[in-house]
């Protein structure tokens, strides 16, 4: 899991997949460990870390964390908007398995593109499917083709074009030149997000 373990959903939710969840994948894969990514962890977060679990604090780049994740989580019971983790993690191509709450502002699908559980005894089996099930590198592939189709800058960007196109249709323009017209430049996928 990635994000700012000084915020309280994020470190509420690692804490509930440390105590609920956490220990049942255990009981199945022994060899599993969990990792929680991310700057600020209170110490109720960071006295949870033992051999099995690590609470890393401030790095300086989350994605070698991401490449060598064989699944990301984001366990969050309190969410608002899109969650950028779970997004850097389809775009890493990892399996990732998320809470309702995590994911309800995606047009991703559950079973497609993620898993999505909230109850510990079920998010646990959905993370040892994401860890070793038979279709965890197709719902990989699908995530990353999601985050592509949905959520690259060029898609994103077309509403922007559009809505500065209707200020002066006279003037139409690459994207990157419309941004830099009204101040702005051109914005590349971040993976050090502190969502």
């Amino acid at each position: 899991m990635t994000g700012r373990m000084d915020y309280r959903p994020n470190h509420e939710g690692a804490l509930w997949f440390a105590r609920e969840v956490f220990p049942r994948i255990a009981e199945k894969l022994p060899q599993a460990k969990a990792y929680f990514v991310g700057s600020g962890p209170p110490p109720a977060l960071r006295a949870a870390a033992g051999p099995k679990i690590t609470v890393t604090g401030t790095v300086a780049d989350v994605r070698p964390y991401l490449q060598f994740a064989k699944a990301v989580i984001a366990p969050l019971h309190i969410a608002r908007g899109i969650q950028n983790k779970v997004l850097e993690a389809m775009a890493m191509a990892k399996p990732v398995v998320a809470t309702r709450d995590a994911t309800r502002s995606l047009a991703a699908k559950p079973g497609e593109h993620f898993w999505v559980e909230n109850e510990p005894a079920r998010f646990a089996q959905a993370v040892i499917q994401a860890l070793e099930g038979p279709e965890r590198d197709i719902i990989a592939a699908n995530a990353r083709k999601y985050v592509e189709e949905h959520h690259d800058w060029p898609t994103l960007l077309q509403d922007v074009d559009r809505y500065l196109e209707s200020l002066n249709p006279a003037s139409a323009q690459e994207p990157s030149s419309k941004l830099r017209a009204v101040g702005l430049k051109p914005l590349e996928l971040s993976a050090g997000c502190k969502s």
